[in-house]
Parts: structure tokens; C-alpha cells; sequence
């Protein structure tokens, strides 16, 4: 399925979880990009959901899925997350 550039920016913006499209777009960028991109491309409230369980259990790497785990607990050790 191909979506346009301006469809992936409504997917981000929504920022629903909700939608399947949005979780498989957070786990392509979290799998797909540098984590100094990922920082500089999503805001603080795009990042925690792309750091939520429901997008990293979409990622196959399991060393994958432990690092953004890790760098969760790091960045909101202090906040509740949806786990």
C-alpha cells in the first residue's frame, strides 16, 4: 500500500493509536531511521506514542524492540506510558 506524503503527515498528526496505519507507521520509522532523525522529526507526544508496546511489539528485531524499550524507560521513567 502506498500513502502519500501528506497522508503520513494526518497519520502523525492524529497521533491515534488506534489505527493500525499509525502503529505500523511508527514501528517503520522507529525501524527505518537513526534515532538523532527519529528526535528531530517527531515531537515529544509522537514520540512517546511511537515508544508505547503497541508500536514496538510490531517491530520483528527483538534487540530492536529491547533499545527503544530501553530508551522509553530513560526518556519517561517518571510518566505513565501505555504499557
Amino acid at each position: 500500500m502506498n500513502i502519500s506524503q501528506s497522508e503520513i503527515q494526518i497519520l502523525l498528526d492524529d497521533n491515534d493509536l488506534n489505527n493500525p496505519l499509525t502503529t505500523s507507521l511508527y514501528a517503520r520509522i522507529l525501524s527505518s531511521f537513526s534515532w538523532y532523525k527519529i528526535l528531530e522529526q517527531l515531537n515529544e507526544k509522537q514520540l512517546h506514542s511511537a515508544l508505547s508496546d503497541e508500536v514496538i511489539k510490531k517491530i520483528k528485531s527483538k534487540c530492536l524492540q529491547e533499545r527503544f524499550k530501553y530508551a522509553r524507560s530513560m526518556l519517561f521513567e517518571n510518566e505513565e506510558i501505555n504499557r
